[in-house]
């Protein structure tokens, strides 16, 4: 597929409705998936992005009602804190369980993680980010430095996914309203940008023992890199069709 074929290809979703599988008819990335199998895009979870033309270039695909912040990538910290008994996601979870949902009464053991961090001050959970010249930091108020993300690693990460990227424009249905393609990703106005508080860091985990599939009682959706989506296009040098 050339660049012209993919235009053409976007532009016939315009007016049609996503269908999103079964399987993920209640995920929140369904009706993004949805897309990807209209577009013919074989589903990955690799760092890389989605669609790749016949000269090399790729694009990545993303669905957006206009506003819901959209998940732009996901990265774990490249350090965690042992000192507090932090060696993995899974022992982040257990020192700080229930950070926003209450226990359900007829599942007491129902245990969530689920925290948005920005620069401009801690959360109700007490966390917030901190950025510096090397290095992006979730601290929380009263353990201090938690995750350390290397700022130059996750630039790295970013352009690999984001340096294309293709906004497809949804309504509460599904319908396919419209797209923009975005070109140029610029890594500086990326950390800028998580300096400012228009990027936050989203962590979404969860232990639920009575899942009914064995696959659920452990979720770890990772920690998301997320911006409202009339921000997104500031990251950005040049956009449009």
């Amino acid at each position: 597929m050339n660049k012209q074929e993919m235009i053409q290809e976007l532009d016939g979703l315009i007016g049609t409705k996503l269908e999103p599988s079964k399987k993920r008819s209640r995920d929140d990335g369904k009706y993004g998936r949805a897309a990807e199998e209209a577009l013919g895009i074989e589903e990955n979870n690799s760092k890389k992005a989605d669609l790749v033309l016949d000269d090399g270039s790729a694009y990545e695909i993303k669905t957006t009602n206009g506003k819901s912040n959209q998940t732009l990538f996901h990265r774990k910290a490249d350090h965690l804190c042992p000192e507090l008994g932090i060696n993995s996601c899974r022992e982040l979870f257990d020192r700080y369980p229930d950070t926003q949902k209450e226990p359900k009464p007829d599942n007491p053991q129902r245990k969530c993680f689920n925290v948005d961090l920005k620069t401009t001050g801690f959360n109700k959970q007490d966390w917030r980010l901190v950025v510096n010249e090397t290095k992006i930091i979730a601290e929380h108020r009263s353990d201090g430095n938690v995750l350390t993300w290397d700022i130059e690693k996750l630039k790295e990460t970013a352009m690999e996914k984001l340096e294309k990227k293709i906004d497809i424009i949804v309504d509460k249905q599904g319908a396919v309203q419209g797209y923009e393609i975005h070109e140029g990703f610029c890594t500086d106005q990326f950390i800028a940008m998580i300096k400012s508080g228009e990027i936050n860091m989203s962590v979404q985990m969860r232990f639920d023992p009575q899942a009914k599939k064995d696959s659920d009682i452990w979720k770890d959706r990772g920690m998301g890199w997320r911006c409202p989506p009339k921000k997104a296009g500031k990251l950005y040098l040049k956009e449009g069709k």
